[in-house]
């Protein structure tokens, strides 16, 4: 459809057409800017006019940040509406006390921001291209970033030198652990009440037929996309599979460890520091006449690996601190380190043991090695194809039969399901929400739909059935149980 509109739009007659509409969309445009047309305000903030636009985009961006989660879109609407409302009380607080935001702090916030840095440096050319995809130009995004840093300016001020007392404590913690201890009675109700009339059920039925409806239900038709499926169809040869295996050889490597064991002399203050080692280099040099075991039991401040010579096990790199872990991989078997500063005080550190490391052989792998390589291969063609699929339903959104027959897919169908429970690919939650969502209801293909980060799948309605009233004998012996309830 799109390379019609494509095809169809070339020659001077066509151009032309394009420059009057686009006359047309750009005087509706300057007519908004300079008087607002006839559109009324949603909310007024001091002179602040918010407008129905200004909602939109504030729900976009909150709802934005809530890609592949399911949302209440009303709720969302309320959240951003409220924030739309709270910001700009803000804004003209801040003004009005004198809390202002430099240049030069907006520019060191953003040059930190992630989004705009390469291998931890700020790139300008991602910053110039996210901002043009955003349609905004540096000087907006700045003003923007200056008005968020004084409002967190703010509002740090007043969280930062909240305090509660010792009396606040106590009597939140007396409320929060109180206990009662009450008296009470029982009052049965009548075994015996009289039979509820045929005109008393009628009447019961035509007052609170909301409370008999069935519940609404769809089927819907689907096509799935499986990256496991795509895999499955991917041919590998020996060769390659070798040359995958050496690649992610890391992972099949266990390295190599070491055993160690330490004295620890603990410290409180400055002073204590330089008598801590003084003491750790004393107890070293006792190396030459005494084992480390037992200077481990004697001088060692560690209670809990004193008894063992210090023994703390196999050790595994990154779980003690940096100079720590730096110490012991310079050591060799039986090396016992000078003193190593840690937060804890100063450590002597022996290896005691070299456990080596070890590879997995290609054959113990090999099954783990060709799903892996098959779904690799798989997932550039599982990309295109989604964006295939995205596509496609965009254009033809009143079928999934152009989808089937450009992708090779099969049109699956679902049993009805309601919106709290289904079957099969309708237990998942998301997939139910989407059945109902307002697009899909309207007889729509959705968009795509993330059923697992290895499954996608595009739906669209294949039967609606709406909550209906349920009929009085069906619903009969529910009344007269309810009714005999009330009387007793």
């Amino acid at each position: 459809m799109l390379q019609t509109i494509r095809d169809k739009s070339q020659g001077v007659f066509a151009w032309i057409i394009l420059a009057l509409i686009c006359i047309t969309f750009a005087l509706f445009g300057i007519q908004n800017y300079l008087g607002g047309g006839s559109e009324e305000p949603i909310a007024t903030v001091g002179d602040k006019e918010f407008f129905q636009q200004d909602l939109n985009n504030a729900y976009s961006q909150l709802a934005g940040s809530l890609a592949n989660m399911n949302f209440d879109e009303n709720e969302i609407r309320q959240q951003a509406f409220r924030k739309l409302i709270r910001d700009e009380v803000l804004l003209q607080y801040t003004a009005e006390i004198g809390l202002r935001s430099s240049d030069e702090a907006a520019r060191r916030y953003i040059s930190a921001l992630e989004y705009f840095q390469t291998e931890g440096e700020f790139d300008k050319n991602k910053y110039k291209s996210l901002l043009a995809g955003q349609g905004m130009n540096s000087a907006i995004f700045v003003n923007r970033i200056k008005k968020a840093l004084v409002m967190e300016q703010f509002q740090k001020a007043v969280t930062d030198t909240g305090f509660s007392t010792q009396t606040d404590a106590e009597r939140f913690f007396e409320i929060q652990n109180q206990k009662r201890k009450v008296d009470y009675i029982t009052i049965p109700l009548a075994t015996e009440v009289q039979e509820p009339t045929r005109q008393e059920i009628d009447q019961y039925y035509q007052q609170n037929q909301n409370s008999f409806l069935t519940e609404e239900q769809v089927a819907i038709e689907y096509i799935e996309l499986d990256l496991n499926d795509l895999a499955e169809q991917v041919e590998v040869d020996e060769g390659q599979l070798q040359a995958f295996y050496q690649d992610q050889i890391e992972l099949y490597t266990s390295p190599e460890r070491r055993k160690i064991s330490h004295i620890l002399l603990t410290f409180d203050d400055n002073k204590g520091k330089g008598e801590a080692l003084k003491k750790a280099q004393e107890v070293r040099s006792m190396l030459a006449s005494q084992s480390f075991n037992d200077l481990a039991k004697e001088y060692s401040n560690d209670t809990l690996t004193s008894e063992n010579g210090g023994d703390l096990g196999l050790f595994n790199a990154g779980v003690m601190e940096k100079g720590f872990d730096e110490a012991v991989v310079k050591l060799n078997l039986g090396d016992v380190s000078e003193p190593v500063q840690s937060s804890f005080g100063y450590h002597l550190i022996k290896v005691t043991e070299f456990v080596k490391g070890d590879v997995k052989p290609f054959e113990s792998v090999k099954e783990e090695l060709m799903v892996n390589y098959k779904k690799s291969e798989a997932e550039s063609e599982f990309l295109e194809i989604g964006e295939s699929l995205t596509e496609l339903s965009f254009e033809s959104p009143e079928s999934l039969q152009p989808l089937s027959d450009e992708l090779g897919l099969e049109i699956k169908q679902s049993k009805l399901f309601t919106r709290d429970q289904g079957e099969g690919v309708a237990d998942l939650e998301n997939v139910r929400n989407i059945a109902f969502s307002e697009d899909v209801l309207k007889g729509n293909n959705s968009d795509l739909v993330e059923i697992s980060p290895e499954k996608v799948m595009v739906m669209r309605l294949l039967e609606h059935q709406e909550a209906q009233v349920l009929t009085l004998p069906e619903v009969e012996t529910q009344i007269i149980a309810r009714l005999k309830t009330e009387k007793a």
